[in-house]
Parts: structure tokens; C-alpha cells; sequence
């Protein structure tokens, strides 16, 4: 194993795709060490003998710093101790992570969230990698996910085998931070769109008297398939056993496909493609959908839809 593969890896975020790649990493032979607030998470790396540790823990080495959190406010907590309220957390672990140091974040965040971050960080000699993930924890779990990359070509480099332990199919954007985080919106964008889509399609068909999993299997081999719709509906139909264990809660989306809004009208673009998508997974959530797995995203349509015949 070479000496860039012995890097230390702190992980911060125990969900389910930082539970995922953390067991990947450990598999591929790299020191990981997990840190979350979630004592039961904390729990389930003890007993896989992975190594968890405080936020108050001082790093004398450089490591490299997962962070796989659901927001930029929860981000900025674990970085620099502060919460939305203004108070301070014990966190800050800026403070405690050696120059030279590297922070790659796989959180979905706006770019000016990411901009943000990294110069705050840089004035302390870390330096930050703009990483969102996608795919789904089976493939961080295998380590086939996509992962959109952004940053300076040497950092890059000096963490290229922990890159490649995580993702088969790194997606390079440039030396601009922020650049990958916009491209993950835009990507989560169109998911949101195409899973509120394929689910609106579903219904209707069945309200034609067709059978939905059957018309499912059909879109699949044709021109109106999509990854998600395709795989999330095939889990959720399944007539012997329907997997509705969360995979992706439904508050992801929301929150992304709320981020991408923004950005949208930052750079004066159409959101007209976006908006009823969007709009249709805050409903969902607000409803109590929130955290359920986003495939539920056709349950909750076709109880609208049954409310609206009634009224």
C-alpha cells in the first residue's frame, strides 16, 4: 500500500452514504475514523471495529476530512461551532485539524455555501476539495458511485487513491470551487424532476386501468425511461415484497431541488421546468413524508389526488 494510501480519513457524518463509505474505505485498507453526534451510529461503527472519535479530538497529522452531512448549516456547525441561532457548539473542528490538512465535502450545498467555506478554511492551511456524491448508498457502498469533483490539481493528486477508492466514476469539473456543487444541483434538479414525472405517468396510467409495474417494465425498455424513476418505482412496485426501506429520504430532494431553485433565479434562468417538481416534494414533505423514501413520492400523489376527488 503506497504512502498516500495510508492517509488518515476522518469521516463526519454517519447517514446513510457516510455509513456506506466508510465501510468501503475500511474494506480498501485505509485508516477511517467516524465522528456523527448520533450515539447509535456510534454504536454501529464500535461494533464494526471502525474507530469513532469526538469533535473535540485534536489532529497533530494531516488527515482527510469526509464530510457527508444534509446541510450547509450543519456544515458550518462541524467547521466552525457556530449554529443558526448564533450560539457556539463545541465543534469547530477547523480548529483542531492540522495545516495541510483536506476537507472534502459530498454534502449537496450551494456553490456560494462551498465558496464559503473553503476560504474560511484556507485562512487556516486546510484546504477543500468540492465533492458531492450521487448514486444511492449500495454503490458508495462498492465504491461505484459518481462523484463530482472540483479543486486545485495537486490536492487532487496528493489524495488521488482515496478518490478512487470511493468512486469509479469521478466526474471532473476544474480548478473552480463551487463548480461541482452547482453541477450537483443541476443534477439533482433533474432528478427531482424526472422521479415526480415518472410517478405522475405511473398514476396515470393505472387511473387508465393499466397495471403501474407493468407499465414500469415497459418505460424501462423504452424512450420515456430514467435511472431514477426506473429504480426507485421497480423497489416500490414490487408485488412480492416492496422495499420501502429509505434509501434516499424524501427531504433530500426537497432540500435540493430548493437550492437549485435559488441558484436558478441567482443566474436569472427559467424555473418553470423545476418549480411543480419542486413544489410537489416540499407538499410531500410537509404532509409527513419527509422522511420516508422519496419513491413514496406516488403514495403521497395518489392521496392528493383521492382528496382532491373527494373535496
Amino acid at each position: 500500500m503506497d504512502a498516500e494510501t495510508q492517509t488518515r480519513v476522518l469521516l463526519v457524518g454517519a447517514g446513510l452514504m457516510g455509513r456506506a463509505m466508510a465501510l468501503n474505505l475500511k474494506e480498501r485498507g485505509f485508516a477511517v475514523t467516524v465522528a456523527d453526534v448520533d450515539s447509535a451510529a456510534m454504536a454501529f461503527f464500535k461494533q464494526n471495529r471502525l474507530s469513532v472519535t469526538e469533535f473535540t479530538h485534536l489532529f497533530a497529522t494531516k488527515i482527510a476530512v469526509i464530510i457527508s452531512v444534509v446541510n450547509a448549516e450543519q456544515i458550518h456547525d462541524i467547521l466552525f461551532g457556530q449554529t443558526n441561532d448564533g450560539s457556539q457548539s463545541h465543534h469547530r473542528l477547523a480548529d483542531r485539524l492540522h495545516p495541510g490538512s483536506t476537507v472534502l465535502i459530498t454534502s449537496t450545498i450551494g456553490p456560494d455555501d462551498l465558496q464559503r467555506f473553503a476560504s474560511a478554511l484556507q485562512s487556516g492551511g486546510i484546504h477543500t476539495l468540492d465533492a458531492p456524491i450521487s448514486g444511492g448508498p449500495n454503490k458508495a457502498r462498492n465504491g461505484s458511485m459518481s462523484l463530482m469533483l472540483a479543486g486545485d490539481e495537486a490536492v487532487i493528486e496528493s489524495h488521488r487513491s482515496l478518490l478512487h477508492a470511493m468512486s469509479t466514476h469521478i466526474q471532473p469539473l476544474g480548478a473552480g470551487l463551487g463548480d461541482a456543487s452547482a453541477a450537483k444541483l443541476i443534477n439533482n434538479a433533474l432528478a427531482t424532476v424526472h422521479l415526480y414525472n415518472h410517478c405522475c405517468a405511473l398514476l396515470a396510467a393505472e387511473n387508465a386501468g393499466l397495471e403501474p409495474e407493468a407499465v414500469n417494465r415497459l418505460v424501462a425498455a423504452s424512450s420515456g425511461q430514467s435511472w431514477i424513476g426506473q429504480e426507485r418505482m421497480s423497489r416500490r412496485l414490487a408485488k412480492a415484497q416492496p422495499d420501502l426501506e429509505p434509501q434516499a429520504r424524501m427531504a433530500l430532494l426537497a432540500k435540493d431541488s430548493a437550492l437549485a431553485l435559488a441558484m436558478l433565479k441567482t443566474c436569472h434562468q427559467p424555473t418553470s421546468w423545476l418549480q411543480a417538481a419542486a413544489d410537489c416534494f416540499a407538499h410531500a414533505c410537509a404532509a409527513g413524508f419527509a422522511d420516508a423514501d422519496d419513491s413514496e413520492l406516488i403514495t403521497f400523489l395518489r392521496q392528493r389526488a383521492a382528496n382532491l376527488t373527494c373535496t
